[in-house]
């Protein structure tokens, strides 16, 4: 990754893909939908590896999966 870059996330396109709406998957996650649109905003690259496991098993993922 360069410096400045930000790491993308694939959690949006992959709800999407599953017809999980954000707020579903905060709610089945245990995070903020809030979080899904910082890290949006801002990259996922400071998201913590338990919160991403978390979303990742209401994804029906790996955590790899979410990251591109």
């Amino acid at each position: 990754m360069w410096e400045g870059e930000r790491m993308r996330s694939r959690i949006e396109e992959i709800a999407k893909d599953r017809g999980v709406s954000l707020y579903r998957l905060a709610k089945d996650a245990r995070i903020t939908t809030a979080a899904i649109y910082k890290w949006r905003k801002h990259g996922i690259e400071r998201a913590q590896l338990g919160v991403m496991a978390r979303v990742a098993d209401a994804l029906g993922c790996k955590v790899d999966d979410l990251f591109e």
